[in-house]
């Protein structure tokens, strides 16, 4: 059995840091970018450990038919327990919210990279299943609707809310992260590029 521990742990957040640090260097980004970057990271590392974590290899040789791994149902996508269908939800529910604040692009742009992101999980999942021959993860495709119905909820919810308050929120507040905030939020109401003005 494989924990999200050190093994894992240290190569994500070395590429992660690796990969904003570095871009945040060449576009000379202030410090409060760094602050939401962090923010990001800590959710990205919470996401893969709740949504691959633990791996359990033991019982590999058990493992028959990769049909018994896989459902296709949709029919059945409500017989879910409520803690599923509100965990899938709120898993990535965040990732669209957070990416804007670390990510310059557009809202559409934003949205349509969320909405990948949150369907490429049950596909890391299948490849898993394949290669590792793990007999306690089901590709589900109740979880892919899931997961893009949350990514969807928090997009909207995030607009929704910048398009109600960016505008009345003042931007010349003396700390400087609310003002990235306010700026970014400002910049999605727009429809601009989300780090639009924040360099």
């Amino acid at each position: 059995m494989y924990m999200y521990g050190y093994l894992f742990y240290i190569p994500v957040n070395l590429i992660y840091a690796a990969i904003f640090g570095i871009k945040g260097l060449v576009k000379k980004r202030r410090k409060e970018y760094y602050f939401f970057v962090i923010i990001f990271g800590i959710y990205l590392n919470l996401f893969i450990e709740k949504a691959f974590f633990p791996v359990f290899t033991d019982g590999a040789d058990q493992y028959v038919s990769l049909m018994d791994h896989i459902n296709l149902d949709l029919t059945s996508l409500f017989c879910d327990t409520p803690y599923q269908i509100i965990g899938n939800l709120l898993l990535t529910f965040p990732v669209g919210i957070l990416m804007a604040f670390v990510v310059d692009c557009s809202n559409s742009v934003r949205v349509g990279v969320s909405v990948l992101f949150s369907a490429l999980i049950e596909f890391v999942q299948l490849i898993m299943i394949v290669s590792l021959h793990l007999i306690d993860v089901i590709f589900d495709v109740h979880d892919i609707v899931l997961n893009v119905a949350g990514c969807l909820l928090g997009n909207a919810v995030f607009y929704a809310a910048c398009k109600l308050y960016a505008h009345a929120q003042d931007c010349r507040c003396g700390n400087p992260v609310i003002r990235y905030l306010c700026q970014v939020c400002s910049n999605c109401a727009d429809r601009r590029s989300s780090l639009y003005g924040t360099d």
